[in-house]
């Protein structure tokens, strides 16, 4: 059977100190007969157990061990530093203190069991406390609410480099949702490929979702973000047959400019921006350019990659927001695929294709 063990915290100070007498005193004659009795061992900080640094292994104790007692009579800044790290962590975790009427406004909420080591308190004092380490041990650990999935991921993927999916959303257009919030992070880089382009027909009166996200997508051109877009003539071509006001495509279209080429172009804070446009690949494969998948990818200027993918399956649109490695190599291929895979889009072969009638 494993041994359970049990880390104390508490103001221990210097050897031979007043402190430190008084902090073995409550180790030996209050928690370890306790916790003894339980079957755990226990551990304080001052006390090595291990050929590590103090500092690391009492983060071991604090990360690993199954019960945590801090005394956190004296509101030393140790002991609520390496309780922080405790909770933050989610695992049990018992408070004791001597005067529960002079804990700070932080953690006068929380249970707190209240001890005593005169002679008339003592057991009750023991009583108190074994009941509570019985009933830490029933209670399920939980992480803290603070602690959501994206902070984890987050987390996880910087210590161990994995790729996650962070979101999904099914159905038409949902996507731009998932754009948005991405759109609106820090970002140092973006890649976008549409079947038609939001930033040439600006958002769609019939689609809620896609306004916020051209405007963030504005925003961030502004400010200077390296900007990378690829569309398709194809899906444009397809998106013209559904649209009778050309109010929204004629504002949009003011936002953009030409290089010296005539080239279509977007224009940043010391930055301008090129449009690409697929090539036509049909007569070699079956997959047409404007059926390839439609891909947002920001790197992040705290180095983290993420993206939104999109996908149709037997009439059925999934929207995925993945994060990690994987999605930052896929990001290298998208800026590959734009440099060296397509070319760039001209006013004239624009002009050609709306071929919009004058107001």
């Amino acid at each position: 059977m494993r041994q359970k063990k049990c880390f104390f915290i508490c103001e221990f100070g210097k050897e031979r100190t007043p402190t430190r007498k008084k902090a073995d005193r409550i180790l030996l004659d209050f928690i370890k007969p306790v916790l003894s009795e339980l079957k755990y061992i226990v551990h304080r900080g001052d006390v090595p157990d291990s050929n590590k640094p103090i500092p690391d292994a009492i983060s071991d104790h604090l990360f690993h061990d199954d019960l945590v007692i801090a005394d956190i009579s004296t509101c030393n800044p140790n002991v609520f530093f390496e309780l922080g790290n405790r909770h933050a962590w989610g695992k049990r975790c018992l408070l004791i203190t001597q005067n529960i009427k002079k804990l700070p406004f932080n953690v006068n909420h929380l249970r707190v069991i209240e001890y005593s080591l005169t002679k008339t308190e003592f057991e009750k004092s023991k009583i108190k406390l074994r009941t509570a380490v019985q009933a830490a041990e029933k209670a399920p650990a939980e992480l803290p609410k603070s602690l959501d999935l994206e902070i984890m991921s987050n987390w996880i993927n910087d210590k161990v480099g994995n790729t996650f999916i962070v979101d999904r959303k099914r159905g038409h257009l949902e996507h731009y949702q998932l754009a948005t919030e991405l759109a609106k992070e820090e970002c140092k880089r973006i890649f976008l490929m549409q079947r038609s382009s939001t930033l040439i027909f600006g958002s769609d009166a019939n689609n809620k979702d896609e306004k916020p996200f051209y405007n963030t997508l504005l925003e961030k051109i502004q400010q200077g973000v390296e900007f990378y877009h690829i569309v398709s003539l194809e899906g444009i071509k397809r998106y013209l047959q559904q649209v009778t006001d050309h109010k929204e495509i004629l504002k949009s279209l003011k936002k953009l400019s030409a290089d010296d080429r005539k080239n279509v172009v977007i224009k940043g804070k010391d930055r301008i921006s090129v449009f690409k446009i697929m090539r036509d690949q049909s007569k070699k494969n079956a997959l047409s350019p404007d059926r390839q998948a439609r891909a947002f990818i920001v790197e992040l200027t705290n180095g983290v990659t993420e993206g939104v993918l999109v996908v149709d399956i037997g009439g059925l649109q999934s929207s995925f927001r993945i994060r990690g490695p994987i999605v930052q190599e896929f990001l290298k291929d998208c800026l590959e695929f734009y440099k060296s895979g397509c070319k760039n889009l001209s006013w004239k072969t624009l002009n050609s294709v709306l071929n919009i009638p004058p107001k």
